[in-house]
């Protein structure tokens, strides 16, 4: 037993003598993918070199003093994306590395310069804004970015406002974009944003707006004339590509203050309008209290609604001669009897008597203000006494069918009649002659008469 003891201390000795020292070595680093004072952009990789005889457990990567990433895995590696940095900003790198015994070195700190100026994507313009009927069409030029990522159309009422994204392509090969819902009487802007896979997006410095569409080319009535019963409206047939109507006006005044439509249409290759004068009552060619022809206007309105007028225009005529033959004073009869008295018309037109297609007056009577006959005309005849007017067997008293001159026996009824109805009324009478020339009802002459 005494023997044992000396033989355990010895075995103790030797154990304690043979243990391995620990490991007190830091491994070595460094940046080996950058060097200090470099540019960068985009997305770049900094890359460490690290070793230690037992091996590195973790390397730390630090951006100006602030951990962004602990790698434990060679190759150790930190993909640094520059864009979120201001561009000509200087930032510090370093890293620090450890081994399994957790012994650390802290590298060599790099400077580095971010400057993504360059890198933005190629800034890319419209080249055009077009439209059609239905639909507009904004071209603009292809990127040529190996890093695209996708087009953004924008729109803006103007150039000035604020842009909106309306579309967003991510094929480079698309290079137009289509608006159906659009107005081209206003400007509208556009441009095309590109952004690259890193996130950078360049807008084109000048956006592109259409061209305002224009109104209808100015309409032209070439003329307007009597023909057969009615009366024809030539013009210059549209050759808008956006064309919509067309519409005449017509106005007892010049400038058109009031007016009405005479007449509407849709085919574009329209260039003449007759109406009649037995279908619409002459009112359309002469205004029968004035005196005065009427005035017409061509209108064009496009699909947008935009209207070009066209030039007043009038029909062109002479008057007819008129010669009146009627007494200037007329003396009822003084018994219950009807006399007849003959009133007549002579009409001359250079154009020939079938563009006379009547003749007739209006009674004013002076003392009471008021139109005889409900304001009727009393017509005159040119049918030689051959047709009976009315029963059994009055006729007009004209001699001669055909002469141009008209012709009417006026009932003068007597101062015995004492039924009003079959009264005269005595006083002074102003009579307007008027003459039915073509599909004009033109007040030529007016005769003064006294009845006793």
């Amino acid at each position: 037993m005494k023997r044992l003891l000396p033989l355990l201390c010895i075995s103790m000795i030797l154990y304690w003598s043979c243990e391995e020292e620990p490991d007190t070595t830091p491994p070595t680093v460094s940046i080996s993918s950058h060097s200090s004072g470099q540019t960068v952009n985009e997305i770049i990789t900094i890359t460490v070199t690290t070793q230690d005889n037992e091996g590195i457990s973790k390397v730390e990567f630090f951006i100006d003093d602030s951990l962004v990433l602990t790698d434990t895995e060679s190759p150790f590696q930190y993909e640094w994306n520059t864009t979120q940095y201001e561009d000509n900003s200087e930032h510090i790198v370093k890293v620090i590395s450890y081994d399994n015994s957790d012994n650390s070195t802290e590298s060599q700190p790099i400077l580095l310069r971010v400057d993504n100026s360059t890198s933005f994507p190629q800034v890319l313009n419209i080249t055009s804004v077009t439209f059609t009927l239905t639909e507009m069409t904004v071209e603009w030029e292809q990127s040529t970015d190996g890093d695209f990522k996708d087009y953004k159309v924008l729109y803006s009422e103007s150039e000035s406002s604020n842009k909106d994204t309306i579309q967003t392509y991510t094929d480079k090969t698309i290079t137009s974009h289509v608006i159906i819902d659009f107005d081209p009487l206003v400007e509208n802007w556009f441009w095309v944003q590109v952004t690259d896979t890193m996130g950078l997006s360049s807008i084109g410095g000048g956006g592109m707006t259409n061209v305002l569409d224009s109104p209808p080319i100015t309409p032209i009535i070439d003329s307007i004339y009597f023909i057969g019963d009615g009366i024809a409206i030539d013009w210059v047939q549209s050759q808008d590509n956006d064309f919509s109507n067309y519409s005449i006006q017509y106005s007892h005044t010049a400038s058109f203050d009031s007016f009405e439509i005479l007449y509407t249409s849709n085919n574009q290759s329209d260039n003449n309008y007759f109406y009649s004068c037995d279908t619409n009552t002459n009112y359309y060619a002469f205004d029968f209290a004035a005196s005065v022809p009427a005035y017409y206007r061509l209108i064009t309105t496009d699909v947008w609604g935009q209207e070009s007028l066209s030039n007043v225009s009038t029909i062109e005529f002479e008057y007819p001669n008129l010669t009146i033959s009627a007494p200037d004073t007329i003396v009822r009869p003084s018994d219950e009897t009807v006399a007849l008295q003959l009133v007549s018309a002579e009409v001359f037109d250079a154009d020939g008597l079938e563009t006379i297609k009547w003749v007739g007056f209006t009674s004013y009577y002076v003392e009471g203000d008021s139109m005889m006959n409900k304001g009727d005309y009393i017509y005159l005849y040119d049918d030689g006494s051959d047709v009976i007017l009315y029963p059994p067997n009055f006729t007009s008293g004209d001699d001669v069918s055909g002469d141009g001159i008209y012709s009417f026996r006026i009932p003068i009824y007597g101062t015995g009649f004492t039924d009003p109805s079959f009264q005269t009324i005595a006083g002074h009478f102003i009579w307007y002659f008027t003459v039915q020339y073509h599909c004009l009802a033109i007040e030529l002459f007016t005769h003064t008469i006294v009845i006793e």
